[in-house]
């Protein structure tokens, strides 16, 4: 397995981390999605087998899924957030588009939360 990519990635990251507005905003969309998925653990005991998720489809049945899809909001803010930093530190000098990117990351990894959060205040 070649680490030269992984590598690469991983000090672009610190450059960019150094800045100090994308470093607090990377630690806190991280901490709002480890936050979710510790508030999905805590209530999952609480939680019936079907929990309402798809709210774009039609109301009753097809709303409704398994509790291990509230993972894909956590999951999919985490991916965000990875592809946020690796678009971000691929752009180089444009630090303003570098700073929206991580912007909407955090904003992703806040309605992630509050999603999960009101799901599960209709269920429990």
């Amino acid at each position: 397995m070649n680490l030269a990519p992984i590598e690469r990635i991983r000090a672009q990251w610190s450059q960019l981390l150094v800045l100090p507005l994308i470093r607090w905003l990377s630690i806190a969309s991280i901490s709002f999605t480890l936050l979710s998925i510790a508030i999905i653990a805590w209530w999952w005991r609480m939680l019936p087998p079907f929990i309402p998720l798809w709210y774009s489809r039609a109301w009753g049945q097809d709303q409704l899924a398994n509790p291990l899809w509230l993972f894909l909001l956590p999951g999919a803010s985490l991916f965000w957030q990875g592809l946020s930093l690796t678009l971000a530190s691929n752009i180089g000098g444009q630090t303003v588009f570098s700073k929206l990117v991580i912007i909407a990351s955090f904003f992703v990894s806040i309605l992630s939360f509050v999603s999960i959060v009101q799901i599960l205040s209709l269920v429990t």
